[in-house]
C-alpha cells in the first residue's frame, strides 16, 4: 500500500464522523423555568428560576426581567444552584402584565456562552388577563461548534 492509500484510511473515520456531526450549538440549554415559559401567573412571582442542562460557570449567568414598557424587575445578585444548573434571581414588587424574561450562561463544561429568552403573564387582581402573550417557546442561540472540537470533546 502507497503511504497516501494509508493515510487515507486512517483518516476516512474522522472525516465521517465530522461529517456526519454538523455544527451544534452551545450547550447549556433551557430545560425549565418558574415562572414557566407561556404561563399565565395568578399573582406576581417574586423570584424566577431557569434550569439548563448543564452546569454553569458561577459568576456568568445573568437574568433581566422587563415588563412591556422595558422597565426591570429583577433584583441582582444571580444565584447559582449547588449542582451549577439553576439560576435564580429575586424579583422586584410588580403587577400585572407580560413580563420577559432574557437569561445567559457560559457552561462549564465546555465553555460555550448562551443566551435565551421567555415570557410569562400576570393577571388582573380580578383573576381576568386582556393582554395578549405571544409564545414561541424558549430558543436559546450560542456560539457554534465545529464538527472538530465535537470530535475532539468525544
Amino acid at each position: 500500500m502507497s503511504r497516501l492509500s494509508i493515510l487515507l484510511a486512517l483518516l476516512a473515520p474522522l472525516l465521517v464522523i465530522l461529517l456526519a456531526s454538523g455544527a451544534a450549538s452551545a450547550h447549556a440549554q433551557y430545560v425549565t423555568s418558574s415562572p414557566a415559559d407561556c404561563a399565565i401567573q395568578p399573582s406576581p412571582p417574586t423570584q424566577v428560576t431557569i434550569t439548563v442542562s448543564e452546569a454553569v460557570q458561577s459568576g456568568t449567568g445573568s437574568i433581566r426581567v422587563t415588563n412591556t414598557a422595558g422597565v426591570r424587575f429583577d433584583v441582582p445578585p444571580v444565584s447559582l444552584s449547588p449542582d451549577g444548573r439553576t439560576l435564580s434571581d429575586a424579583l422586584a414588587p410588580n403587577g400585572p402584565g407580560v413580563y420577559t424574561v432574557n437569561w445567559t450562561a457560559v457552561s462549564a463544561v465546555d465553555g460555550h456562552f448562551t443566551r435565551s429568552s421567555f415570557a410569562y403573564g400576570v393577571q388582573n387582581t380580578d383573576g381576568t388577563y386582556r393582554l395578549i402573550l405571544l409564545c414561541s417557546g424558549p430558543s436559546a442561540t450560542g456560539t457554534p461548534v465545529s464538527p472538530v472540537e465535537e470530535v475532539l470533546r468525544f
